[in-house]
């Protein structure tokens, strides 16, 4: 399975332990560069762009087993062992999977704002209002939230989708994968551990796992992620805690 080499956005701290952030769907390491520079005296900060999303490229898929494998190339690429994990949104149902895939690497697991089960349908709206703005016809930002008001009428979520628009040769254009994002909301809206093994039991069952035991606020995790100093402690050796934060 070819990895995609992903992009990132560094606050370098080499002497300091590593902390990965992935951010959420339709996201982009750029949401994170508040929290990540109020990290910096303290980890080695790596916020990635998914696959498909941001400045990294793009691909036909969105499996569970590609995007674990272009996080773990990532890892190994900057040699990264015993990383702070981080996610958010489909980052934490990415987190999981991959914590659960390659425990070894993973000292800490932090999961922001979703949890280890199956969603209902989501962001349909979202897409299809997004798919209303037709690439290099929209020359300023005004017109596009335009055509995305009728069927995003939240002020807030149109500012968010509104992030990914970027200035292209003939005018704006979506810099995330439109189409193979939304023709993937069936299988990212699944538990992405749902389809662990016996040969990891420990991951094999995350809604009834200690994986779910910690929780903080928003402003914990704005001003720098406390709740870090105190992570869960599980049977198998690995720590991780959980955060119900909305930050992105």
């Amino acid at each position: 399975m070819a990895a995609i080499k992903l992009n990132s956005l560094r606050f370098e701290n080499p002497k300091a332990p590593a902390l990965v952030i992935l951010h959420g769907l339709l996201g982009a390491s750029r949401n994170w560069q508040t929290i990540g520079k109020a990290l910096k005296d303290r980890f080695d900060v790596h916020i990635l762009d998914l696959r498909n999303h941001g400045s990294s490229p793009h691909a036909e898929s969105m499996r569970w087993s590609e995007l674990n494998a272009d996080l773990s190339a990532y890892l190994r690429v900057h040699d990264l062992k015993n990383v702070t994990l981080m996610g958010h949104s489909l980052g934490g149902k990415i987190a999981m999977r991959f914590a659960c895939d390659y425990s070894a690497v993973v000292a800490k697991l932090i999961i922001v704002d979703i949890a280890a089960k199956k969603y209902r349908p989501y962001h349909d709206a979202e897409f299809r209002a997004m798919k209303r703005v037709p690439a290099g016809a929209i020359e300023n930002r005004r017109e596009a939230e335009e055509l995305l008001k009728p069927l995003i009428p939240d002020w807030g979520m149109r500012q968010f989708v509104m992030t990914n628009l970027v200035r292209g040769e003939f005018g704006l254009k979506w810099q995330c994968n439109l189409e193979v994002l939304h023709s993937s909301l069936q299988v990212l809206r699944q538990n992405s551990a749902g389809s662990i093994t016996s040969r990891d039991r420990r991951c094999s069952s995350l809604e009834e796992s200690p994986i779910l035991l910690k929780t903080a606020t928003s402003k914990q995790c704005a001003n720098g992620c406390r709740i870090l100093n105190k992570p869960v402690s599980l049977s198998q050796g690995t720590t991780c805690t959980s955060m119900t934060a909305r930050v992105s």
